[in-house]
């Protein structure tokens, strides 16, 4: 279970985030919307250490992961991809995906990121490039490391970005299966069919905190809400 107490976030003294509270049961799947500059991405850093907190507390199973360096979070259970696809680019897709956390050996994070790549369709795949694959696969391979990783929560940062309709359909659907119900998922997508598909709940954020959480069907119909997730101020 994911725990977001009281978070602040500043930014040369912009409150990116403002007291924001949530919480997600083990093997949910929440989706976050809001328009640019709402604090989306910002949640996501700050739960994987990459932004500081001013103040508030975040708790995965009971732990505090809040002061936690990146590499500690991850260890944890928290593994992450990115709008932007960041890979080793001239290493292999097997190396991609091996996991630096959670494994035992090098043996066990082999297997791990070998059957990883076959989830998603890569297994043939394994010692080809980074570089040299397509974008889709190389969107597949960010799954596939996080997968190999063995999650307890999964911060998914729009991962249909740049894809076709029909690859789109074919992330959100790997994203449904791949991930047990002892993984949680946040999902930050722009595509509201990519949400409405895997996430039965949605949190709007608005400037920083939360004007919404409910379920994801309801939200978006309930217009003044719809409003503000298309770049609208919410109505009074």
């Amino acid at each position: 279970m994911l725990e977001v107490d009281g978070l602040t976030v500043r930014f040369d003294g912009v409150e990116a985030l403002r007291e924001l509270s949530i919480t997600v049961p083990t093997g949910a799947r929440v989706g976050v919307l809001g328009p640019n500059g709402s604090g989306k991405t910002t949640l996501f850093n700050a739960i994987s250490g990459l932004a500081g907190i001013a103040a508030g507390t975040i708790r995965l199973d009971g732990m505090t992961i809040s002061k936690l360096a990146p590499h500690r979070i991850a260890a944890a259970g928290v593994a992450r991809t990115f709008q932007s696809v960041r890979l080793f680019q001239r290493l292999s897709a097997l190396d991609n995906a091996l996991p630096s956390v959670g494994a035992a050996s090098s043996h066990e994070a082999r297997e791990n990121a070998l059957a990883a790549l076959d989830t998603v369709g890569l297994g043939e795949r394994r010692d080809t490039l980074a570089g040299d694959l397509s974008f889709y696969e190389q969107r597949q391979l960010e799954i596939a490391r996080a997968i190999a990783q063995r999650p307890r929560l999964l911060l998914a940062d729009e991962p249909t970005a740049g894809l076709s309709p029909a690859e789109s359909d074919h992330v959100i659907a790997l994203l449904g299966r791949a991930f047990g119900a002892e993984t949680a998922i946040l999902l930050i997508e722009h595509k509201i069919a990519a949400v409405e598909a895997l996430c039965p709940r949605a949190l709007l954020l608005i400037e920083g905190h939360v004007a919404a959480d409910m379920p994801t069907r309801e939200m978006m119909s309930d217009r003044d809400l719809a409003s503000v997730y298309f770049g609208s101020r919410l109505t009074p």
